[in-house]
């Protein structure tokens, strides 16, 4: 790290800024106290490349085309009556993935077990593990 006086910095302000464009941080001192630090600019982070890494592990995969607007902007289907979204939900994917996995139970009014929790605590209002 290189260390300049604010006359210094004023005078061979280009200077500063050439090693500033070979990674080297300048530490700009006014009577010995450091007031200022020219450093380069971090690069931008690599979202294609972590999209790739991600596409590589076969955790995401890429879209190739748009998006389908007309399916996006379809109305979802209604609800049995008397049903939630909670219900419909911890009766699909929720529950389905938890047993798979091992690691929750359905626990909803009416089965043994069921204990209410705070909204937003841990494990929710639906799965009791």
């Amino acid at each position: 790290m290189r260390t300049a006086t604010l006359t210094e910095a004023r005078r061979g302000f280009r200077a500063l800024i050439d090693f500033v464009r070979a990674g080297e941080n300048v530490v700009i001192t006014d009577r010995g106290r450091p007031v200022a630090t020219l450093g380069p600019v971090p690069s931008a982070p690599d979202v294609s490349g972590r999209l790739m890494r991600l596409e590589r592990a076969g955790l995401v995969k890429i879209a190739t085309a748009s998006p389908p607007v007309a399916l996006l902007r379809t109305p979802p289907p209604p609800l049995s009556p008397g049903a939630s979204s909670d219900s419909t939900l911890s009766e699909g994917v929720g529950l389905s993935l938890g047993r798979k996995l091992g690691v929750c139970r359905l626990s909803t009014p009416g089965t043994a077990g069921y204990q209410p929790r705070a909204a937003g605590g841990p494990g929710g209002a639906l799965f009791d593990g």
